[in-house]
């Protein structure tokens, strides 16, 4: 169980830039450009209690108490996070217009360029204590909520929340180089035409988009400490404010880094290092093209589009194989006497093709009411950070190792999708819109927990990675309600009412068994009550989704949802002046939690993740010169 507490400083820069020319009556030219510069500095302090085989002497559905006995320990680790994170994201977009009697020419070249730089971070530096039979007793409470509580018994207060008796554990010294380029190109040409009564459009084209991503990673691991005397908590111990229980003591950031100094007095854990960087480093090339054909038909009050597009994806994978070897074992035939690290470069290449055709309907039956109806296959490709073949890892102090693969066998997940459509105009500034649509999915992608398995020629004792599973079903209802109640008496004329609500039915195939889609919510709404008048807009609205999956295990026996949430938020806008407006937004004015469960076999949902963020408040003026 982790008691976290963040101290975040963040500093955003942003500028864009737009240029449009009017080079002839036929052709406009466009240069667009955006630039933002993200710093984080995180500060995250830490208390983990790990119960290892300790069993429980009491309890009940909200309780458990640890008295520890023979050949029981608890490991105890009070640690401070200190990351510095700058994110640079550059985008560019040239292109044009061009008309030409029937002809219709656009035309675009972009480039992108993100960098994402963690340097001089210390993730983390822990102090940890083991405690054994006679030494602690402690309780878990629940208490019905899903907030997280321990109480340690009175006798033993005194040495679990002494700052002397943590020694210095670990420091891991982080410097990390996220890279994303990108170039895109793409041309379309329309020829507008007539037969009749009817008119069509014949509208052709192309896409190009090359893409490179990589991540650098240089992790050193310093594990033992040489001075005079022991590195003690005490040596940098702070308090620490923490709303849901006393934590502290823990360590300070700026104390520790001033204690680590150049970090001369501490040994570096050579084979870890070389296992954390090589693991972590990867390098993916996704080179894109695509090609479209469409057909657009308007007759009275129908219009019909017709298309196919064919996308082809080839991707280059480079990463690492690591092998960490323990003295007195064999690699390749040779017995290696010291902890070793084996790197060995990998390659994988993948070659896609995909048909996408598709067909809509749109029918006006009426002056107000509008119907539509839609065919259509779609692709979805897995993230590129989710195809490298890397690995993050965590290491407890009993070698028990849990971490997260990139999976780069991963295919994209393809659908089949038929939609249905009414929109009903049943008043001035008023609609009413019903659907339905069902998604028949292939190859949909799953986080899947995996336990005491090598993947990718690395060994954990848990592991979470992204997998295909089989065949998913989706089938849903929506609908949706926005009206502006300009037709009552004045103050009330500028009331605004919205509403929506989805239904979706989801299940899918994995190893055997069925499950609903991840990342699916059954159940998502959103209500909105609002002013507009004048120089005054205000809005209030509610929204909610209920529960979905994150993640699932081989046997259906430990898969983690994410709770049901429901937030509020409300903004106001005043026009002062014709040039001047005022703005407030607040958002998430209720502080409603993200919670996340574990679904056992056992014993019903149990907490697995608890945060509270607060609201969000934003005052300001926009000024037009």
């Amino acid at each position: 169980i982790e008691f976290r507490d963040y101290d975040i400083e963040r500093t955003r820069i942003g500028a864009t830039l737009g240029l449009d020319y009017l080079m002839t009556e036929s052709t406009t030219l466009f240069f667009r450009g955006v630039y933002s510069s993200f710093e984080d500095q995180e500060f995250r302090s830490r208390l983990a209690l790990d119960f290892g085989d300790a069993e429980p002497v009491s309890g009940s559905n909200t309780e458990a108490r640890f008295n520890l006995g023979v050949d029981e320990e608890l490991s105890v680790e009070r640690d401070i996070k200190d990351r510095n994170e700058t994110q640079e994201i550059l985008s560019l977009v040239m292109g044009g217009e061009t008309f030409v009697d029937a002809w219709t020419v656009d035309y675009e070249v972009s480039y992108s360029r993100s960098e994402e730089d963690e340097s001089d971070t210390f993730d983390p530096t822990a102090f940890s204590r083991t405690f054994e039979e006679g030494e602690l007793a402690i309780s878990q409470i629940n208490n019905g909520s899903d907030q997280p509580r321990i109480l340690v018994d009175e006798r033993f207060l005194g040495v679990f929340s002494d700052p002397e008796e943590y020694e210095f554990d670990s420091t891991e010294q982080v410097d990390g180089l996220a890279e994303d380029d990108e170039v895109g190109l793409r041309f379309d040409v329309a020829r507008e035409m007539s037969f009749g009564d009817a008119q069509a459009e014949l509208k052709g084209g192309f896409r190009g988009r090359w893409r490179e991503k990589s991540y650098d990673l240089q992790l050193s691991v310093f594990d033992g400490f040489d001075g005079d005397t022991d590195f003690l908590l005490s040596d940098v111990d702070t308090t620490v404010d923490y709303d849901l229980l006393q934590i502290s003591p823990l360590p300070s950031a700026s104390a520790v880094r001033r204690f680590l100094g150049d970090l001369s007095e501490f040994e570096r854990a050579e084979a870890d290092s070389a296992f954390e960087s090589g693991a972590a480093s990867f390098k993916v090339e996704e080179d894109i093209l695509a090609g479209y054909l469409q057909v657009r038909l308007d007759q009275g009050p129908l219009r019909a589009i017709v298309g196919v597009r064919v996308e082809g994806t080839d991707n280059k994978i480079f990463g690492n194989r690591v092998d960490f070897i323990e003295e007195g074992g064999r690699f390749r035939g040779t017995t290696v006497e010291e902890d070793s690290v084996f790197v060995t470069p990998v390659e994988f290449f993948e070659r896609d093709v995909q048909w996408l055709p598709s067909a809509s309907l749109r029918f006006e039956a009426t002056d107000t009411l509008v119907m539509r109806a839609a065919v259509y296959r779609s692709l979805f490709r897995p993230n590129v950070a989710d195809l490298a073949p890397r690995f993050v890892v965590e290491q407890n102090d009993e070698d028990e190792r849990e971490g997260e693969f990139g999976n780069p066998a991963l295919e994209p997940y393809t659908a089949w999708n038929l939609d249905a459509g009414v929109e009903w105009y049943f008043a001035d500034n008023a609609v009413l819109q019903g659907g339905v649509f069902h998604k028949k999915i292939r190859d949909f992608i799953v986080r899947s927990v995996i336990e005491d398995a090598v993947f990718n020629g690395v060994f954990v004792n848990e592991g979470v990675v992204p997998v295909n599973a089989d065949d998913a079903e989706v089938t849903g209802l929506e609908f949706s309600y926005q009206q502006a109640l300009t037709q009552l008496p004045a103050p009330f004329d500028g009331l605004l009412l919205s509403a929506n609500y989805t239904y979706v039915d989801s299940e899918g195939e994995f190893d055997g068994r069925s499950i609903s889609l991840p990342g699916t919510s059954k159940h998502v709404a959103n209500v909105a009550i609002g002013y507009e008048k004048g120089p005054i807009s205000v809005r209030l609205a509610w929204g909610y989704r209920d529960e979905y999956l994150l993640e699932v295990s081989g046997d259906g026996a430990a898969d983690i949802a994410v709770a049901e949430y429901d937030s509020l938020d409300f903004t106001a806008r005043y026009q002062a002046t014709e040039r001047v407006q005022l703005f407030l937004e607040a958002i998430n004015v209720t502080d409603e939690p993200y919670v996340v469960h574990v679904r056992t076999a056992d014993f019903g949902e149990r907490l697995a993740q608890y945060e509270e963020y607060s609201f969000t408040v934003n005052l300001g003026f926009k000024a037009t010169l």
